[in-house]
Parts: structure tokens; C-alpha cells; sequence
């Protein structure tokens, strides 16, 4: 078996989550006091334990010898019941008081996480997987959770324990606890080197988690696809292959932790039996009276009640030993996950704080020699592009699958950053303002609206949530939507259902168009947006959103000619470059790319009887 480096064993990430404890100190604090308390009364237990076998089982046979025996066992008795009461009370307030300001921290830290991702570059999502996400914000901050919330009441309580315990034995038998304490190094360095391969397993179990949700996602998201091509077998495969290599990594964590616990035990149970034999030397030579036993001659007599109260005490430090050991390997585990989610809060933010705000934009953009691609190792897809759109313009953005022209729109919108060159809008380089007042004049209509769960209503004030209900209705009746929406049994109050699935597509694209036109943005960006509807309501929202192009600069990419025709400017693009630029009627006889694309491609898609070219 490897270990891992010396990073691997870094527990700064947890020591970082424990840092979200400091709001919440008074829980903390008063739950630790309770928990010294409920250590007081359990480690009391010997005395009592002591004066039973001193005081009333060995006492003196004449009657004053058993008066005595009877009222040192009432005393017993009495003592018994107040611990036992008192220790369950403080248990209590200890075992609701720190899991209440633990689990305030690790909502902190959920919270904290969430807020990031929201704040994340889009390029981040494609290293992190949606599965994976979702099993850091849930499935590794309910493992902090575990380790700060009872982990932590046991590991204070054991370390306690045991360190007391130890301290009582070297004072009431010194002997015996050196006996004990000689194999001490020994113990210590079985639990490190078990942590160590706990570590490593929990890190392989972590990232299969994150496989197992992201498959589930996938899934679940593509039923309808999974569903209509019959492959429910191949992902229920799929599903219990990765599943199989969970379960594996599962036992890899229990073998390593439940392997601990007997190497442990084996290595304490030498220094224990060994301080137990020297006990009993004592015992005998107390009830003998001969100080010297098998030729040794240096073991001081004890009562029985002397060493049983010692024993009491390496019991009490035995078994700490032994949840210790297991507690270090949840906190090992702990820290692989506090490492997996501080990874998520320290990836950069979408941008730095402190830029000014954008002013209102008028409309204005201009691409200044701007070149992008998605990752290191492939082709750019946009190559030292410029271009100009004045204010109040329509441009519509035309050319092959993969030519550039969403990932425009994306730049336009600050989805992405250019690799080199600058967009400006106004005159303004638009990296260089406030993200939120930028995008708070700008709405896009996806292709593939998304939709949330909740009404109608909610999805199209998703961009202006304090906007009335009028201004919604003016909105939906301009995006052709108010009809079908009226027509429903619950109308605006309507649930869509996850992602929308309640609606058609045509109606999940009007009620994204609606959305947009609630906006009243500054520059709208149309993305295929009525490619899901048919020719009759693409006629009427069209109708409805020239009069918004009136008001906004509009950018559009589609393939339909009746959408294209309209524009002011048609820019056709061609391996991250224009090759074109024009109106329809100007380009439509220049012999070009556009030429061949509408031929191919745009005629037939108006007509309905699309063909390959």
C-alpha cells in the first residue's frame, strides 16, 4: 500500500472550516462546558467504585464494621444516582448546543459555496461537472457536518478522558501508568499510518460521489432522450458499473477504518495486561503483607479498592483509545472533503470587486480585433474579429455550425472574456465595468430557454421580479403567450415543472420571449429564438418584437430567412471571421458564402423541407 504525499495529509482546509465556528462561539463555548461537566461526573465513577470495594465489600465483619459498610453504601448509592442524573442532563445541552452551532457553520459554508459557483466564469463549469458540483455543496459538507457536529463532542470527550484518566493513574500508581504509557508511540503511529490510507480511499470515494451524481443528472435531465432512443438498459448499465466502483471504494474506507480498530486494541492490550499482572502483584503482596513476591521486591502493597479504582481509569483511558483511533480517520475523511469544497470558493470569481457601474447603454458595440477559444489545446473560434452595431440596430448573425456566431453573442453578453482584442459598448470597454449593471440592460432568448420550477408568473419576471401583473400581461400578449397561458386552468399561477416540462416548446420559447420583453433591455441578444415555434406565432411575435427592436439593439442568429430578412445587417461568419457583411437583398446576388447558405440551407428551412447540403 502507497501513501500519498505530503500534501495529501494537509488538514489546513479543515482547519479553515472550523474558522465558520467563530459567529457561533456561545454554542460552542456553553456546549464544552456541559461536556467538562458530563467528563467530571464519569470520571468519578472510580472513586465510587473504590470505596464499594474498600469500604463496604472488604470492610470490617463486627457491627460497627457493617454500620459503617451500610452507610458508605448509601452514600455509593446516592452518589451512583446524582452522576447518572447529572450526566444525562448536561448530555443533553452538550449534544443539542454544539450540533446546533455546528450545523449553523456548515449552512455558512453551503451558502458560501453556492454563492461562489453563482459568481463563477463559465469556463469553470466546464472543469467542474454539474454531478460534482452538486456533491460538494451536499454530500461533502454533510462529511464537516459529521466530524463538527458529534465528531467533535467525541474527540474533546476522548481526548479529555483519556488525558485525565492517564494523569489520575500516574498519581494514584505511577508504576502501572508507565507500564501503559511505554506503548503509547506505538499506538500513535498505527493510527497515523492508517489516517494516511484513509485518506488516499476517501479521496478516491469523494471523486466516484461526484461520477455517481453527475450520472444520475445526465440521466434524469435526458429522460426524454433516453427514452426515445430505448436506452434505459444501457444507462441503467452504466449506472451499476459506476455504482460497483463506489461500493468498491466504500469497503477500501471500512477496511482501512475497521483494520485500525484491532491493531490498535492488539498494541494498547500488551501495555494493559501487563499493567493488570502488576496490579495484581500488588494486590497480593497488600493482602499477603510481604512487600516482596517471585524475588522482586520493589512493588508497594495496594487495597483491592486502590487498584481497582486504577483500573477504573485504564478502562476509562482504553476505551477513548479506541474512538480516538476512529475518529481520526472521519476527520482525515473530513479534510478531503473541506479540501474538495475550499477548491470551489477559492476558484476566481467571475471578476474583481470595486469596477464602476456600467451607465445606461444607448447601444453601440464594436468588436476591436477580438480572438477566443474555449480551452488551451483547440483552434480559436473567434480570430481577430471587428465589427460596428450602432445603437438601435438589428444585425443578424448568420454561417455553418461552428463558424462563431453564438460565441459572439456570448461575448457580447460577458459570458466569456476574449483572449485578446476588446469589446466595447458605448465606447466603453465593457471588461472594465460593473458585471451586474452591465447585464441588467442586456436579455437573451436561448434556443433552449430555461425555465424554473415555479409559475408562470415567476419564470417571466425571472429579469424583473418586481415588475406587476399588468406589465407581465402586457408582456405575454406581446410574446403571443397570454392566450394559452390564460387558457390553463391555473393561468399565470400555472407550475411549469421542473425545467418547464409542463409546456410545449413553443410555449416554454414564448414565455422565455416574454421574459426578455419585460426586461426592456438595452441590447437584446435572440439566439434561434422561435425555431421552436411554428410559422403562425413566429408571425405574430415577430410583429411584437419589431417594436422592441425599436427601442434596443438587437442581435440575432437564426436560419430562417423571414427572421434574417429584416435586419439591417446580416453578418456571415466563417471560421471565427466575417466573410460577409450586408443586407439580404445585397448579399442574396453576390455569388458568396451567404449566397450558398441561403440556397442550401435558409430557403428550406422557410419552406419546411429542409435538404443537406
Amino acid at each position: 500500500m502507497k501513501t500519498k504525499s505530503k500534501d495529501s495529509n494537509d488538514y489546513k482546509p479543515l482547519i479553515r472550516a472550523l474558522s465558520y465556528l467563530k459567529p457561533y462561539w456561545p454554542y460552542i463555548l456553553v456546549g464544552f462546558i456541559c461536556t467538562a461537566i458530563v467528563n467530571a461526573f464519569t470520571l468519578y465513577q472510580p472513586v465510587l467504585i473504590k470505596m464499594i470495594m474498600d469500604k463496604v465489600i472488604f470492610a470490617g465483619k463486627s457491627a460497627a464494621g457493617q454500620a459503617e459498610a451500610m452507610h458508605y453504601l448509601k452514600l455509593v448509592l446516592g452518589g451512583f444516582a446524582l452522576l447518572l442524573v447529572g450526566k444525562g442532563l448536561f448530555y443533553f445541552f452538550q449534544g443539542y448546543l454544539i450540533p446546533a452551532g455546528v450545523n449553523k457553520a456548515v449552512r455558512d459554508i453551503r451558502n458560501d459555496t453556492f454563492k461562489h459557483i453563482q459568481k463563477l466564469p463559465l469556463k469553470t463549469f466546464e472543469k467542474f461537472r454539474t454531478g460534482d458540483l452538486m456533491a460538494r455543496i451536499t454530500n461533502d459538507s454533510e462529511r464537516i457536518s459529521e466530524v463538527f457536529g458529534l465528531g467533535i463532542i467525541n474527540f474533546i470527550n476522548d481526548i479529555v478522558v483519556l488525558v485525565v484518566s492517564l494523569i489520575l493513574m500516574f498519581f494514584k500508581n505511577w508504576q502501572m501508568s508507565v507500564v501503559v504509557i511505554l506503548v503509547s508511540p506505538l499506538v500513535g503511529g498505527a493510527i497515523g499510518r492508517f489516517s494516511a490510507y484513509v485518506k488516499n480511499a476517501v479521496d478516491k470515494n469523494q471523486k466516484q460521489m461526484s461520477i455517481i451524481f453527475n450520472t444520475i443528472e445526465e440521466s434524469i435531465t435526458g429522460i426524454r432522450t433516453v427514452k426515445s432512443f430505448s436506452m434505459e438498459e444501457r444507462e441503467i448499465k452504466r449506472f451499476e458499473k459506476e455504482n460497483s466502483s463506489l461500493f468498491k471504494y466504500i469497503m477500501n474506507v471500512i477496511t482501512y477504518k475497521v483494520g485500525q480498530i484491532p491493531v490498535v486494541e492488539i498494541i494498547a492490550g500488551l501495555g494493559i495486561s501487563s499493567a493488570i499482572g502488576y496490579g495484581g502483584l500488588q494486590i497480593v503482596a497488600g493482602l499477603s503483607g510481604n512487600k516482596t513476591l517471585f524475588g522482586v521486591n520493589f512493588i508497594e502493597p495496594r487495597t483491592v479498592g486502590e487498584i481497582f479504582e486504577v483500573w477504573g481509569y485504564m478502562i476509562m483511558a482504553t476505551n477513548p483509545l479506541n474512538r480516538i483511533s476512529q475518529s481520526i480517520a472521519t476527520i482525515t475523511g473530513s479534510a478531503v472533503s473541506a479540501s474538495r469544497i475550499f477548491e470551489i470558493i477559492d476558484s476566481p470569481s467571475e471578476e474583481k470587486p470595486g469596477k464602476p457601474a456600467m451607465k445606461e447603454i444607448k447601444g453601440d458595440i464594436e468588436f476591436r480585433g477580438v480572438s477566443f477559444k474555449y480551452t488551451e489545446d483547440q483552434d480559436r473560434i473567434i480570430n481577430n474579429l471587428s465589427f460596428k452595431v450602432k445603437a438601435g440596430e438589428t444585425i443578424a448573425l448568420v454561417g455553418h455550425s461552428g463558424s462563431g456566431k453564438t460565441t459572439t453573442a456570448s461575448l457580447i453578453g460577458r459570458l466569456y472574456v476574449p483572449d485578446s482584442g476588446k469589446i466595447f459598448v458605448d465606447g466603453t470597454d465593457i471588461n472594465s465595468v460593473n458585471l451586474h449593471s452591465y447585464r441588467s440592460q442586456l436579455a437573451v432568448v436561448p434556443q433552449e430557454p430555461t425555465l424554473f420550477t415555479g409559475t408562470i408568473r415567476d419564470n417571466i419576471r425571472y429579469g424583473r421580479e418586481d415588475a406587476l401583473q399588468i406589465e407581465v400581461e402586457n408582456a405575454a400578449k406581446a410574446a403571443n403567450a397570454h392566450n394559452f397561458i390564460t387558457e390553463m386552468p391555473e393561468g399565470y399561477d400555472t407550475i411549469v415543472g421542473e425545467r418547464g416540462s409542463t409546456l410545449s416548446g413553443g410555449q416554454r420559447q414564448r414565455v422565455a420571449i416574454a421574459r426578455a420583453i419585460l426586461r426592456q433591455p438595452k441590447i437584446l441578444i435572440l439566439d434561434e429564438a422561435t425555431s421552436s415555434v411554428d410559422a403562425i406565432s413566429e408571425k405574430l411575435i415577430q410583429e411584437s418584437l419589431d417594436s422592441l427592436f425599436k427601442t434596443c439593439t438587437t442581435i440575432i442568429i437564426a436560419h430562417r430567412v423571414s427572421t434574417i430578412r429584416q435586419a439591417d445587417k446580416i453578418l456571415v461568419f466563417d471560421k471565427g471571421k466575417i466573410a460577409e457583411s450586408g443586407t439580404h437583398d445585397s448579399l442574396i446576388n453576390a455569388d458568396g458564402l451567404y449566397e450558398s447558405l441561403y440556397k442550401c440551407y435558409f430557403k428550406t428551412a422557410d419552406s419546411e423541407n429542409e435538404k443537406a447540403c
